[in-house]
């Protein structure tokens, strides 16, 4: 089985947060020629997300792109999946079948790093809603977070879990 990561295969920036801002950057630094790509994704997302009514597809957004720059920001890990990639349309079964674990193992344990590094949970602003409603009443912590658009129900794809409670 080979290594996600290649030994030596420093980080050429450090792991950004799923913020746009940091995002933007992030991919202007370690892969520029896809920043076309990276503005037409966001569009399409936030136009998504407005035809859902949901912030699914900017969730999605973030975590893809939260992906390609922790590839990329390893450049032996990013040579050797773009290598995987070219492979895959190897006419010898074998070695399309090495590809394609090649790329898969790499993509996992990138995805499994994005996800360790952005903690439990997305939080586009920093800001979790009980920070939002510290100091409030019952009533009012649910009208705020209500009204933020997070919790069950209102379309934002954050868990039942992260409603405060009213007690």
């Amino acid at each position: 089985m080979t290594m996600p990561y290649a030994h030596g295969d420093g980080p050429l920036i450090p792991r950004p947060e799923l913020t746009l801002p940091a995002l933007r950057q992030a991919v202007a630094t370690v892969v520029p020629s896809r920043l076309p790509e990276f503005f037409e994704d966001l569009q399409r997302a936030f136009v998504r997300a407005g035809d859902e009514d949901s912030v699914v597809p900017i969730r999605m957004f973030y975590r893809r792109w939260g992906v390609v720059v922790e590839t990329e920001r390893h450049p032996e890990t990013a040579r050797r999946l773009h290598a995987s990639e070219q492979a895959i349309s190897s006419p010898d079964p074998a070695v399309r079948e090495r590809a394609i674990r090649e790329a898969g193992e790499i993509v996992r344990a990138a995805h499994r790093d994005v996800a360790a590094g952005s903690g439990d949970g997305f939080r586009p602003y920093g800001e979790t809603p009980r920070d939002m409603t510290e100091g409030q009443s019952a009533v009012s912590r649910k009208a705020a977070v209500s009204s933020a658009g997070y919790g069950a129900g209102s379309g934002s794809g954050w868990p039942r879990s992260t409603l405060i409670s009213e007690s």
